[in-house]
């Protein structure tokens, strides 16, 4: 996947989370609609964070996104937002938060792609290695291919 074609892919995906967010009835925004499945709020922020928190930390040069260290390296990454945002504030920082990231991956260079990481699964692969679970396509995990 070219980078380009991954940004197009990132920001229709997140384009989808927004209107999403923005439409969902207010009234049923923090309600637990499936017993034991997280609030639409919930799903909304851990979208926001995990790509921006992911992509923040490839960006510093991490390489490894594996082992028991990893929800504390995760946590100094979050961007700042509150878990009591409205929707809209909320839909806004998805978009936002999402071009910031995209711009700061532009401006780090060809080299940011062809890194090698440690994924999830302990294999390792470059950060646009489509076999396995890129870290980097977290931004978008409901496209993974």
């Amino acid at each position: 996947m070219q980078p380009e074609t991954f940004f197009d892919l990132a920001r229709a995906t997140r384009a989808e989370s927004v209107v999403a967010c923005r439409e969902f009835p207010a009234d049923a925004f923090d309600k637990e609609l499936v017993p034991g499945f997280k609030t639409f709020r919930k799903i909304s922020l851990h979208i926001l964070n995990a790509g921006y928190a992911l992509a923040g930390m490839l960006l510093d040069g991490q390489e490894h996104f594996n082992g028991p260290e990893m929800r504390q390296k995760f946590a100094e990454y979050l961007p700042v937002i509150s878990d009591e945002e409205s929707a809209e504030e909320l839909a806004h920082a998805l978009e936002a938060k999402l071009e910031d990231r995209m711009a700061q991956i532009r401006a780090a260079g060809p080299g940011f792609w062809d890194r090698e990481v440690t994924h999830f699964s302990g294999a390792r692969g470059s950060v646009m290695d489509e076999s396995g679970a890129p870290p980097i396509l977290s931004l978008f995990p409901e496209r993974r291919t």
